[in-house]
């Protein structure tokens, strides 16, 4: 190497090397993956290798001496490349993978790791570049080290490989295997592949599957690095609008790091499907200002109906800002689509406990879910009937449910006894009972009546209600069905008396119902 060709290695004019780490922070045992991207210099040459290694430094203080104890090692010093011819200006990039030893130290106040990079060029300074590692310990103990790189492999060998159908099966079986309290199924030391399949894979399939493990990994204990990763995923997923709605869709715990900036243009995406994910990720978290004026002005734009049903019910935990309230009335009050009208009524539930008068500006968006055409919506409203409930006399608009044309609705009705009767604070229980005691006697279908046996005892002794079920044994005829509700309706009794009535009914005709109550009876909730 002549003088000057010496100086311009020394001053910038040389090879250059530049390093990407997947994850900075990798479990011991676990799997340490990157890229080394190589610059070529202002001539072509041959690169005789390169290298990663993995440096270890330990400080430790001593009592003899004012000077600390330094332990320095290589721990993995790893060949990637060997004979490259580098053009001059071209660029070369290396992937690698390796494995953090098992028992490695983690990354401590005085212990330290660094992964470097270099290239051997002959008669050149040969470039390098090197980043920080963080080291976490693994999953396990000393008896079981946990799910080590290693394992990871043998358990799933498709990650070692780059063909796509054998990484989707790979990433099928793992979606829902991670634990992070069980040692073999904390899949943490799966980060770093996942990360990279995700990146640069080239089947959008692959990138989309291995996106939803890992965050289903990091989903437990996010940084704000994660959100980054997301954000870069939302950038690179183009329009494919399956792609983004499984990265949105598992965006909801990052609302409250940031998240939500890089979800809400989302709401005004060409495709309803992510609209939709947009909406039910930004309902995550405790919501704020920014979040509650994006869904506000998406809501007055949005022409489909799930996804405007699903933003009513988003603006619902903003309805103390009148704004909203107003937008949430005006939308209900001028359609009569299910989606809409149904999701309404956990937005505006908790207007019916407001002082003030609020609430009479909400009943007639209530009967509107009452009396709708589409018996899903009449029997949502039965799931949220205690709350008009607590400020109007809804005994009519039982009795009308009770005889609903669809039998679903009447038996969610004949259910929600259940729920009604447990407030006791409510202005009509006692009325409210009444009806409950005259479905189960009255002369309703089996199936009714057995839905509302579970609510006697919110307002009927053990004794009255033990009265009550050999009432309705001892008119003879009663169906399986019936029977069996009444088995569910007194099963977690500590009762002595309701506890006979299980001894008499485990000698039932029919076998599921005798056997189900010989169990109830011999159970112990005391």
């Amino acid at each position: 190497m002549g003088f000057f060709d010496f100086l311009s290695s020394l001053f910038g004019g040389g090879a250059k090397m530049a390093l990407t780490l997947v994850s900075d922070r990798v479990p011991e045992g676990g799997i340490l993956s990157g890229t080394a991207t190589l610059t070529g210099a202002p001539k072509d040459v041959t690169v005789t290798d390169v290298k990663v290694k993995l440096l270890y430094v330990h400080v430790e203080k001593q009592d003899d001496s004012p000077m600390p104890k330094i332990d320095t090692r290589v721990l993995i010093d790893q060949t990637i490349a060997t004979n490259v011819d580098l053009p001059s200006g071209a660029e070369k990039t290396f992937d690698f993978t390796l494995t953090i030893p098992p028992g490695t130290e983690a990354t401590a106040h005085n212990v330290s790791y660094t992964v470097m990079v270099t290239a051997d060029i002959p008669s050149m300074k040969d470039p390098s570049a090197k980043k920080d590692l963080t080291v976490v310990e693994g999953s396990g103990d000393g008896d079981n080290p946990g799910l080590t790189a290693d394992k990871l492999f043998a358990r799933w060998p498709a990650l070692r490989g780059t063909e796509a159908q054998p990484l989707r099966d790979a990433l099928r079986d793992m979606r829902w295997k991670h634990s992070e309290g069980d040692a073999e199924n904390d899949l943490t030391v799966a980060e770093p592949v996942l990360l990279k399949l995700m990146k640069s894979h080239d089947s959008a399939e692959v990138r989309q599957a291995a996106f939803e493990v890992w965050a289903g990994i990091v989903s437990e204990h996010l940084r704000t690095e994660h959100v980054t990763v997301m954000g870069e995923m939302l950038q690179t997923a183009g329009d494919d609008s399956e792609v983004l709605k499984a990265i949105i869709g598992a965006m909801g715990p990052t609302m409250d790091l940031g998240g939500d900036k890089l979800v809400i243009p989302f709401l005004q995406h060409e495709s309803p499907k992510v609209r939709l994910a947009a909406v039910n990720t930004l309902d995550w978290g405790r919501g704020n200002t920014v979040r509650r004026d994006a869904l506000l002005a998406a809501a007055d734009g949005e022409a489909d109906r799930e996804v405007r049903g699903k933003l009513v019910n988003a603006l619902g935990d903003y309805k103390d800002h009148p704004p909203v309230l107003e937008k949430i009335i005006e939308i209900v009050s001028n359609e009569d689509t299910a989606e809409v009208v149904k999701e309404s009524l956990s937005a505006l539930a908790l207007v019916w406990t407001q002082d003030g008068d609020a609430w009479e500006r909400v009943a007639p968006l209530y009967a509107k879910a009452r009396n709708h055409k589409d018996p899903e919506v009449r029997k949502a409203y039965v799931n949220w009937i205690r709350w008009p409930a607590m400020k109007t006399d809804q005994s009519a608009a039982i009795q009308e449910l009770l005889q609903d044309g669809d039998d679903s609705v009447a038996e969610s009705m004949a259910f929600e006894f259940c729920n009604l009767l447990r407030d006791k604070k409510l202005p009509q229980h006692a009325a409210y009972a009444e009806l409950c005691k005259a479905t189960i006697t009255g002369g309703r279908s089996d199936k009714i009546k057995s839905r509302a046996l579970g609510a006697l005892d919110e307002f009927m002794t053990p004794v009255e209600v033990a009265a009550i079920y050999r009432e309705i044994l001892a008119g003879g005829d009663t169906s399986q069905d019936l029977q069996w509700g009444m088995v569910q309706g007194i099963k977690f009794t500590t009762s002595p008396e309701l506890k006979q009535v299980l001894l008499e009914m485990s000698e039932s005709e029919y076998s599921r119902v005798a056997r189900a109550a010989k169990d109830a009876y011999e159970a112990d909730y005391s």
